[in-house]
């Protein structure tokens, strides 16, 4: 991935993220455990599990204006 230009948020909120695939797929996890949480339980814990789900989406958005996908480097 081309972290260099990546801002710090991007670099933490992907570190050990290896494709867009696999970050989609934690967002939405996020997503469906906050929203279990709170159907079940009403868990403040939802609330940390949306903004992670936030801070995951706001890292793709970054990576895709920005081309960070790219598997090889040239």
């Amino acid at each position: 991935m081309a972290y260099r230009n990546a801002p710090a948020y991007v670099k933490i909120g992907l570190w050990g993220v290896g494709t867009r695939a696999t970050a989609m797929l934690y967002l939405w996890i996020c997503v469906a455990l906050a929203l279990g949480l709170t159907y079940h339980f009403a868990d403040p814990t939802a609330l940390v599990l949306l903004l992670a789900s936030l801070w995951y989406w706001l890292a793709v958005r970054w990576m895709d204006t920005n081309d960070g996908w790219r598997t090889k480097q040239r």
